[in-house]
C-alpha cells in the first residue's frame, strides 16, 4: 500500500520511478531470509574461509531460483507502473574478496583446478541475462550498474544488449572496469 501511494504521488508530479532489486550482491536481508526459509549455504564463500554477507553463491541453484522468483514477483508488480527496473549486478562479493570479486569470477580460466569458482563469470553473465529476460517479460527495460559488464573489456562474453547501463564507477587500482566509451561501442545505452 505504501508503494502504491508513492507511485501515485510520483505520477501526479510527472516523476518516473525506477525500482531496484539488487543482486547478486547487496542481498544481506534476502540471504538471511533464504537461510530462515531453509535454503542452505546461499552465501558466496571465498575458498571456504570468508563468507560474503552480501552476495549469493552462483553455484547454489536453490538460492538463484529464489532470487529470480523474487525479481519476477517485483517486476510483475511494477509492470505498467514503471518503464525501467534496475537489477543491480554490481560489486560481486567485494566484502569477501577485498574488492576483487570480478577477478575471482574470471580466475578459473587462468588458474584451473586452483579452487576458484568454475566458469564463475560465465555463470554471472547467464544470471544477468536471465534477470534481464524476466524484466523484459514484464514489459520494462532492464537496467544494471556498470562494474560487472565486460569487466576489463572482456570481448569473449555476451551480455543482453537491451540492458541500460547505470554507470556509477570507473573503478580504482586493481578494479579495472570497462569504460563508458567501450560500453557505448558495444551498443549499450
Amino acid at each position: 500500500a505504501q508503494m502504491d501511494d508513492i507511485l501515485a504521488y510520483a505520477k501526479s508530479k510527472n516523476i518516473g520511478v525506477i525500482p531496484t532489486l539488487n543482486s547478486p550482491g547487496h542481498m544481506d536481508a534476502i540471504l538471511t531470509a533464504m537461510e530462515q526459509l531453509g535454503i542452505e549455504n546461499p552465501h558466496f564463500n571465498y575458498f571456504g574461509t570468508k563468507k560474503s554477507e552480501r552476495t549469493v553463491d552462483l553455484d547454489n541453484q536453490k538460492a538463484l531460483d529464489f532470487t529470480k522468483a523474487l525479481v519476477d514477483k517485483y517486476a510483475a508488480y511494477f509492470s505498467g507502473k514503471a518503464e525501467i527496473f534496475n537489477i543491480g549486478l554490481d560489486e560481486y562479493a567485494n566484502d569477501a574478496t577485498d574488492a576483487h570479486g570480478w577477478q575471482v569470477l574470471q580466475a578459473s580460466k587462468y588458474w584451473p583446478d586452483e579452487g576458484y569458482p568454475d566458469k564463475g563469470y560465465e555463470k554471472f553473465i547467464q544470471y544477468a541475462n536471465d534477470l534481464a529476460a524476466i524484466v523484459k517479460k514484464h514489459k520494462m527495460k532492464p537496467m544494471a550498474f556498470n562494474d560487472g559488464f565486460y569487466y576489463e573489456d572482456k570481448d569473449d562474453v555476451e551480455f543482453d544488449k537491451d540492458v541500460l547501463i547505470s554507470y556509477w564507477s570507473k573503478g580504482w587500482w586493481g578494479y579495472n572496469l570497462a569504460s563508458p566509451q567501450y560500453l557505448a561501442s558495444k551498443g549499450y545505452k
